[in-house]
């Protein structure tokens, strides 16, 4: 019986330092090793992988958070808002023109939440940060904010 070293490679570069087994060129670790060229790589198929381009994430011009591109939105200014700023911004208008205190309805700010993509939830949260708190009056929420100012 003649004792070799396996002539397998780690991947570190160094030749494996076992022994090969009895009428192998390789130790058992690795008797499965096939020291063989890779394939040539094939290009993929046309359409079946989109590159992602340089300008694909944006900053919220607002908030300065970052977004993919596709869900920020234009306001009127040409500036690019986040939805949460964007429905901040919406709902600052609902209630532009009201004196001393500012109010909505849960419903309306519902309705805009979903027109800007958010959850009411995620809507709640931009409420409150704004100043709004709940109220309820006859049986419906309102979210009111006192000392509305310009």
């Amino acid at each position: 019986m003649t004792l070799k070293q396996c002539a397998a490679f780690r991947p570190d570069g160094e030749r494996c330092k076992r022994l090969a087994q009895e009428g192998s060129e390789y130790c058992h670790s690795h008797r499965l090793y096939v020291e063989e060229k890779p394939s040539a790589i094939h290009p993929l198929p046309e359409g079946k992988i989109e590159l992602v381009s340089s300008t694909a994430w944006a900053l919220c011009e607002f908030c300065g958070d970052a977004y993919p591109r596709i869900d920020l939105f234009l306001d009127g200014n040409k500036r690019l808002a986040c939805p949460g700023c964007y429905f901040r911004a919406s709902l600052l208008d609902a209630t532009k023109g009201q004196q001393q205190k500012w109010y909505i309805s849960a419903h309306q700010v519902e309705e805009l939440a979903v027109l800007h993509s958010i959850t009411y939830a995620e809507a709640l949260v931009e409420i409150h940060e704004i100043g709004f708190r709940s109220e309820e009056y006859n049986g419906h929420l309102f979210f009111v904010k006192l000392e509305a100012s310009g």
